[in-house]
């Protein structure tokens, strides 16, 4: 089951993983600072969510006739450079572009996470599958956990809050 492409493309899910949930909060905290009104932050789940509601399926049925590896390829490819911009342009940029952004990461992770879960097929024998699964599920849910700790730490020690501190 573990062989080298396994190993690859385990690796590189929980990696994306991790930095999309970093980079989530992140976010978060950024609209957190921008907005007064707490009514706003539907705004932000919206910008998350509504891409997934209604590109899902388009996107899945366009992948299928694609090179799976290709698009993995090209959805971390678009979300580096997406980070690099975010992250000397974030200071600067309106509210508006802030949820765009975060509405291109979602659309982004229904590129790769559909990509990434129908390799799995091609690269694991059938009898190892269900645990190639097991393996993959259970490191998605070790891997936001300990990304969101990781977050509210950085967030944390970066604002200095007087509950981090206490």
């Amino acid at each position: 089951m573990w062989t080298s492409a396994f190993k690859v493309l385990f690796t590189n899910r929980l990696l994306t993983l991790f930095a999309d949930a970093l980079l989530f909060f992140a976010l978060l905290k950024e609209v957190e600072q921008r907005v007064s009104d707490p009514t706003l932050f539907v705004w932000f789940y919206v910008a998350y969510y509504v891409p997934v509601l209604f590109l899902s399926l388009p996107i899945g049925a366009w992948m299928e006739s694609k090179q799976l590896k290709r698009v993995i390829r090209f959805s971390n490819v678009a979300r580096a450079v997406c980070l690099l911009l975010i992250v000397f342009l974030l200071p600067v940029l309106p509210l508006l572009y802030v949820l765009i952004f975060l509405a291109v990461l979602s659309v982004l992770d229904l590129f790769f996470l559909p990509a990434s879960q129908s390799l799995l097929p091609r690269i694991v024998p059938e009898p190892h599958r269900p645990r190639a699964n097991s393996w993959f599920q259970m490191a998605i849910t070790t891997v936001r956990i300990i990304a969101q700790v990781f977050a509210g730490i950085a967030l944390c020690s970066m604002y200095l809050s007087p509950i981090c501190l206490s």
